[in-house]
């Protein structure tokens, strides 16, 4: 059962159990059963009784009869039957069905069927009648049975009639004459009288032996026939109603017998007799089939084909594969002879790379030579391209840009140059830098290599490259580059979070880090450059260029990459850059950073707390927030007795207590984001002072002055005697009800009532009078005694509501909604954040309004002008289409009152978790002197 329900209905079967505890035998079945509904933690495991057992008699009789029988299929011999599940199994499944069928003449009733011809018993919705008569009409009925007995017969089916019998077979047919793929047939058939006129004929073909590569034998003409294995026979529909056909598609010297059988309507009858055994002409092989090619090489191709269709009747002996250039005229044609029947895949050499031929291939038996197959179209591989030439240098050998010119390569090995591979390598242990650069037709070959490693010695070599591979290099060219400034740095600078240098941050302080540059153009790095200026006036344009004429922090000889910015403005945005400088000179700047700020201030110390509302175990203060220009992110609330109140300086030196660092003595202390609170646990008329302080990114401010000693009230609020009265009694309303109802006939008298609240070890002393008030809010039947509905509306802020009935729920803003949080609470904070998240998100849904629409609106889809409707009509209007009235102010007892009006219990559990800090079991309820009374759902 869905546990966030608040009501639900289950179905269950009872089982099917004898008197004597076996499932089996004679005993008679188990009838009577109770029902009980139990509480569980798990969904396994049973923890608290929910009801009083329920009684429920089983009843077990005969299932009804099956829905009417129905025939699907039909032959001269058999019917296929069907029928429907019996709906009325009285609980107990249908163990078996049995289908009869009887023999049917003309105005025939169902009591005079007599004797079932065909039955049957199954577990199956349907059955084949089978062996009936041909052309006899019957009828069908079935009846199901389950542990109660044989249920009845059901109504017998509309009367069927069986096809006709199947034609006779005919005689053995004979061969008038063959060929090399076909011979001429004819037989006799002798039609009975009476009998169903034949529609068709069709013909099976045996083949001997299987015509397949092997052993050569001799036919009684002198062919050669090549031994196989024995085939399946086949079948082939002959055309007309004559009693002769030529059979087609047989093989070239092959073997064969030969049956046929007539058709009529009920289908074919049975084959004939087999004919004497026929062997077809010898004749030439058919083609192969057209090659593919498995392999590409530069000067020739592996190719792969099938083995021909028909061998003409002896094995194949070889093949010829033969090649023709594409390009008339251009080269002259290959041909190539390979014996054995199974020559398939071969290479056939001799060709030129990168060229189109047309390949074919022919196969030849005892007989010569077949026709060639169609042909196939098919380009050799390309080779490599030779080396280029040696590459020369364009420019000066500065190592900041090299520029490379080449010759382009004379042989392409029959494809073209795509890319050239240019690769530069240094004395180890420097890598070799290797550069890819794609051939732009009609442009000189030429490159401008990648910045190398100044006062380095590089071998230079040039590939090409084209779909077959790789050119062997060219011949090397050594270039001695010169030092030059380090390369400029790729990434701008960082903040810094970690070591020395983050902890030197501050608000007018940052610690910055970058990575050094990836080339020190072949002289050691001596020192860095930090720029600095305004995020302000640098999306003015005051950051473009290298150095834009600002502050700039400078630091030399420091190879940590690391630096502490100071000097800086508080709560203030900064873009960074940063260059390297060696012996050489300065590299170029980096990019800019994005605007890092820094830190806030710590906020200004808030106003003195002032109370704002008192009870005898709460008090709620609100304050004034301080400056702060950063966001607040909490407040700390202090609260002491009065005599408590004194306050100590701090244990550091005199310095702090001369600055305003005073912190507050012994008390609570209490977490929020809001500049009001309500402390509650409090003593009753006991004077107490209040301190607050506020923080925010850079840590906390100050303490504020004391505020004046304020007292709390002897007058108890609703929610001060919920809680004393759930903190005594076990912290759940049920329990409390049974506390409350002492001498246990489920209601709680005023007498009850008042002396609940004299238990000793209850906290709170209620006076009498207000006992009373509160007994007679929430007796509103005014019947002098409080049931457990009463009670429970009485004392949880949560109210029962209708099952079907979903107000639309109050919508708070944010600050409304961070007061429910932390009055659901309790001011605590968690590991996980200020509060939990479940409970956040429960109170975020129940807070959201949600339109709902009637049933007739619903059920049509909503258009465009509607939803522009719906939403110029919110507010705190009603209309006849949206019939809601929107609220928009809503104070926390409100909210709370009709949280549970949105049936969300998962949400409530929550809630109820975290105000509670534990859950407890109730046991079920105790049986009174009286009569019983179930506990309520």
């Amino acid at each position: 059962v869905d546990p966030s329900a608040a009501a639900g209905a289950v179905t269950l079967r009872a089982p099917e159990l004898r008197a004597g505890g076996g499932d089996g035998g004679e005993e008679p079945l188990v009838r009577h059963w109770q029902l009980r509904l139990f509480g569980s933690e798990d969904g396994i495991d049973p923890t608290a009784v929910l009801s009083w057992p329920l009684p429920i008699q089983v009843a077990t009789f005969a299932p009804d009869a099956p829905a009417t029988v129905r025939v699907v299929e039909l032959s001269h011999e058999s019917a296929t039957l069907e029928w429907c599940e019996t709906m009325a199994t009285a609980g107990a499944p249908v163990l078996w069905y049995e289908a009869a069928v009887f023999e049917w003449a003309e105005k025939t009733d169902a009591s005079e069927l007599g004797a079932a011809c065909w039955t049957e018993s199954t577990t199956e919705l349907g059955c084949r009648a089978y062996p009936l008569q041909p052309s006899c009409f019957y009828v069908a009925r079935v009846r199901c049975a389950n542990r109660a007995g044989v249920g009845p017969w059901s109504s017998i089916s509309a009367p069927f009639l069986t096809l006709p019998p199947l034609p006779a077979a005919p005689a053995p047919p004979r061969v008038e004459s063959r060929r090399s793929t076909g011979v001429q047939v004819t037989w006799s058939f002798d039609m009975d009288e009476g009998a169903e006129p034949v529609t068709g004929y069709s013909a099976q073909i045996q083949p001997e032996i299987l015509p397949v590569a092997g052993p050569l034998a001799q036919s009684e003409e002198g062919a050669s026939l090549v031994e196989g294995s024995p085939v399946e026979p086949y079948v082939q529909t002959l055309e007309g109603l004559a009693r002769n056909a030529c059979i087609s598609g047989l093989r070239a010297n092959s073997r064969y017998f030969f049956r046929v059988r007539a058709h009529n309507v009920s289908g074919p009858g049975p084959w004939s007799g087999a004919s004497e055994a026929v062997c077809t002409i010898p004749g030439p092989p058919h083609p192969p089939s057209s090659p593919t090619a498995v392999q590409l090489a530069a000067d020739a191709v592996q190719l792969a084909w099938g083995y021909p269709v028909n061998n003409g009747g002896s094995c194949i002996s070889g093949y010829t594969l033969r090649a023709v250039p594409a390009a008339a005229g251009m080269l002259s044609g290959v041909e190539l002879t390979v014996d054995g029947a199974q020559a398939s895949p071969a290479w056939l050499r001799g060709l030129r790379g990168n060229t189109w031929y047309s390949f074919s291939v022919a196969a030849r038996n005892s007989m010569g030579f077949g026709g060639h197959s169609q042909p196939a179209l098919i380009k050799t591989a390309a080779i490599a391209p030779a080396a280029p030439s040696v590459p020369r240098l364009a420019a000066g050998t500065a190592a900041e840009a090299p520029q490379l010119a080449w010759e382009p390569v004379v042989q392409d090995g029959g494809d073209a140059v795509k890319r050239w591979i240019i690769v530069a390598t240094p004395p180890l242990p420097h890598p070799a830098v290797t550069m890819s650069l794609d051939v732009v037709p009609g442009a000189p070959p030429g490159a401008v290599l990648p910045p190398l490693l100044g006062a380095m010695e590089y071998t230079l070599t040039i590939s090409a490259e084209n779909c077959a591979g790789l050119s062997p290099p060219s011949k090397a060219l050594v270039m001695v580059t010169l030092a030059t400034v380090p390369i400029t740095p790729l990434a701008p600078p960082r903040l810094c979070k970690e070591g020395r240098h983050a902890a030197m941050a501050s608000p007018t302080a940052l610690a910055l880090r970058w990575d050094p540059p990836a080339l020190d153009g072949g002289r050691r790095v001596v020192g860095y450059e930090v720029l600095v200026v305004g995020a302000a006036q640098f999306e003015q344009g005051a950051g473009e260029g290298a150095d834009p004429g600002l502050r700039q922090e400078r630091i030399l000889a420091d190879t940590s990459c690391m630096a502490v910015v100071g000097n800086l403005q508080p709560a203030t945005a900064y873009c960074f850059a940063v260059r390297a400088q060696n012996e050489r000179g300065w590299s170029g700047c980096s990019k800019w950073s994005g605007p890092i700020r820094t830190d806030p201030p710590p906020p200004g110390v808030p106003s003195s707390p002032r109370p704002i509302d008192r009870t005898a175990r709460s008090a709620a203060v609100a304050w004034e927030p301080p400056v702060c220009l950063g966001p607040l992110l909490e407040y700390e609330v202090w609260c002491g007795l009065s005599l408590a109140s004194e306050h100590r300086a701090s244990p550091s030196a005199a310095g702090a207590a001369a600055a305003g660092a005073v912190l507050p003595g012994a008390g609570r202390r209490h977490r929020t984001q809001r500049e009001a609170l309500r402390i509650t646990g409090l003593m009753p008329n006991s004077p107490y002072v209040f301190r607050v302080r506020a923080r925010n990114g850079s840590g906390w401010s100050q303490w504020s002055p004391p505020s004046d000693a304020w007292s709390t009230s002897d007058v108890y609020s609703a929610d001060d005697i919920r809680s004393a009265v759930l903190r005594r009694f076990g912290g759940t309303v049920g329990s409390a009800f049974r506390a409350f109802d002492r001498n246990g006939d489920g209601a709680v008298s005023l007498e009850e009532f008042i002396a609940a609240f004299e238990d000793a070890r209850m906290t709170a002393s209620i006076p009498v009078d207000q006992r009373v008030e509160l007994f007679q809010a929430a007796d509103e039947l005014n019947a002098g005694k409080l049931g457990y509905r009463e009670f429970t509306q009485c004392f949880t802020r949560y109210k029962a509501t209708p099952g079907l009935m979903r107000q639309l729920m109050p919508e708070l803003n944010s600050s409304g909604r961070q007061e429910l949080l932390e009055t659901i609470s309790g001011h605590r904070r968690s590991t996980s954040g200020p509060y939990d998240q479940r409970v956040a998100r429960s109170v975020e849904r129940l807070t959201t309004p949600r339109p709902r629409m009637s049933r007739a609106q619903s059920e049509r889809r909503l258009q465009p002008h509607h939803l522009i409707r719906i939403e110029e009509e919110k507010g705190s209007q009603t209309s006849a289409s949206f019939p809601y009235h929107h609220r928009r102010d809503w104070s926390v007892d409100d909210c709370s009152e009709l949280m549970s009006e949105r049936s969300f219990q998962s949400a409530e559990v929550s809630v109820a978790t975290a105000r509670s800090g534990r859950r407890s079991t109730s046991s079920p309820p105790a049986a009174a002197t009286s009569a019983p009374q179930a506990p309520p759902p």
